[in-house]
């Protein structure tokens, strides 16, 4: 966009200079932009007004910059080890700055004297109270988020009935990555007054829970133990550290009903419970015994 706006003043300069008209045009410009304007006591020029809206502007383009300048190209949110996460608050952190900087830079080139911007001031009170509660709302959340520390790039949470991982932290709305490949855009306010489960907040780790029935001659509950603790310890992906609880929910003589409880990291918890489910049927029939 910046680049098409340069490319139309360039072949805008070249047309009027071949028409003789470059140096008119220019100074009618100056004249209308230079020329003091008053409207009731405000006294302002509409090339400070324009200084204004291109500070903005510019500030809003290179805040979104910075994200690709420092290599985030929006695919981070795979990335959930602490050191990442802290650069990714550092690097929301800094586009805060450059959109204040770049307010209260377009305020001091706009030439504003101090006792109108209090009146502006004053008067978009008056807007937020009319109907801007929601936006500054949602404003302030973004801010309290990012300095917080609570939620971060990366994190997989639940909140507002969806769960998912944190794509983007912005300061109207954070956006969450959910598993079926949708985007949802969730407003700072929303996600701050309501109660958020972070599973990634301290570490990656989530409780897988399987759930099956064994049938078979004089079950041994010695062996099923035995069993199920290897087939558990040699899979990927599963916390060895923390050893499996086995819960007998139902024993007969020839049959038993049988809950896993195991650790595994949160991103493929799915998967892990679904070969806990392949393996262990592989080992008991090795042993004899019917999975169901």
């Amino acid at each position: 966009m910046p680049l098409a706006i340069i490319a139309i003043l360039l072949w805008f300069m070249m047309l009027t200079s071949n028409l003789n008209l470059y140096h008119t045009i220019t100074n009618s410009v100056v004249d209308l932009l230079t020329t003091p304007r008053t409207i009731g006591s405000i006294s302002f020029r509409l090339v400070s007004v324009l200084w204004f809206f291109i500070i903005i502007w510019f500030a809003h383009i290179l805040q979104q910059l910075i994200s690709f300048l420092f290599g985030e190209t929006g695919n981070e949110s795979d990335d959930t080890t602490p050191v990442s996460k802290k650069q990714h608050s550092r690097l929301l952190v800094t586009r805060l700055l450059v959109l204040v900087g770049g307010y209260l830079l377009a305020i001091a080139a706009s030439g504003l004297p101090i006792d109108k911007l209090t009146f502006l001031l004053g008067a978009l009170g008056v807007g937020i109270g009319m109907g801007l509660q929601n936006v500054v709302n949602n404003f302030v959340s973004g801010i309290i988020l990012i300095f917080d520390g609570s939620l971060q790039i990366g994190d997989v949470i639940e909140v507002s009935g969806q769960s998912g991982k944190v794509k983007e932290i912005g300061l109207r709305a954070s956006t969450l990555s959910t598993a079926d490949g949708a985007e949802v855009i969730i407003p700072n306010g929303n996600i701050l007054s309501q109660n958020i489960v972070n599973w990634t907040f301290s570490n990656d780790q989530k409780r897988v829970m399987v759930w099956f029935s064994l049938a078979g001659k004089e079950l041994d509950s010695n062996v099923i133990n035995e069993v199920i603790n290897g087939t558990i310890a040699d899979m990927p992906n599963v916390i060895s550290q923390k050893k499996p609880v086995i819960l007998y929910t139902r024993v007969s003589p020839e049959t038993c009903a049988i809950t896993v409880r195991f650790w595994c990291t949160i991103n493929n918890a799915d998967s892990v419970k679904s070969e806990a489910m392949i393996r262990l049927s592989a080992a008991f029939e090795t042993k004899n015994i019917k999975f169901e």
